[in-house]
């Protein structure tokens, strides 16, 4: 009978030794990670490739939680995490966040701009999120694409009527220096016959010819003015005197 007993005890002995490393293991578990923590979810419009299980939840970059599971909720990304419970989520948001060239994400709690009151989803804390700088830099390069395409359709479609119209507008003020370029030489040749002949004397011509002269000098001098202001308004800023004469 002692034998027996000595061999029950053996026995059980044998098939307990195995369990204690186990039920410390879990009471170790439960005591940092299951009562330390609370749970939550997020959900995101974005993808969340890169986003794995056991990703962490930093926090200025410090380790407040890690992702426990995904799933999908009709367009939306629902992330399920674990957030030390120490860590105040109130009034936070969450935002992924690449980590380096690898391809791999973490979530990154940032603060909100506003408070928010929280929701229950499914039975957990619902965390709102904020979209990632990749994902806006990729949603707004249509935008931009659109913006630069229409600019330059603007561009190809400047009124080229408007700028045969400042051709003609330059021809005419050539023509006028033509013009004035022949009646000075007319009032030259005047001068030179009427103090070969003594037609006339000096009176006259001050009286008769210098007026004349003087008036197309004055249309030749606003000629210069102009032409210097429209040529170097052109070569400065080509394009923006195109945009501003088109406007």
């Amino acid at each position: 009978m002692k034998n027996y007993n000595y061999f029950n005890r053996k026995t059980v002995g044998i098939f307990f030794a195995p369990m204690i490393p186990i039920v410390f293991g879990l009471l170790f578990y439960f005591c940092s990670y299951g009562f330390n923590n609370k749970k939550y979810v997020v959900f995101f419009e974005e993808s969340v490739l890169g986003l794995e299980n056991g990703s962490n939840v930093l926090f200025k970059g410090i380790n407040v939680g890690h992702v426990t599971k995904k799933s999908i909720k009709g367009e939306d990304v629902l992330v399920f995490v674990k957030i030390n419970k120490d860590f105040e989520i109130k009034n936070k948001v969450a935002q992924i966040e690449s980590k380096g060239i690898t391809g791999h994400k973490n979530i990154v709690m940032i603060n909100s701009p506003e408070p928010y009151e929280e929701t229950k989803v499914l039975g957990y804390t619902r965390i709102p999120s904020k979209m990632s700088s990749l994902s806006k830099m990729f949603e707004s390069a249509d935008e931009v694409t659109n913006h630069t395409t229409g600019f330059f359709r603007k561009i190809s479609k400047v009124n080229v009527k408007k700028i045969d119209d400042f051709i003609l507008k330059l021809d005419y003020v050539i023509q006028n220096l033509e013009k004035t370029a022949l009646e000075v030489s007319q009032i030259s040749s005047r001068f030179n016959k009427i103090t070969k002949t003594n037609e006339k004397n000096i009176s006259m011509i001050f009286k008769d010819t210098l007026p004349i002269l003087n008036k197309n000098m004055l249309v030749f001098n606003d000629f210069l003015i102009d032409s210097t202001s429209i040529l170097k308004k052109f070569k400065t800023k080509p394009m923006k005197f195109l945009l501003d004469w088109y406007s």
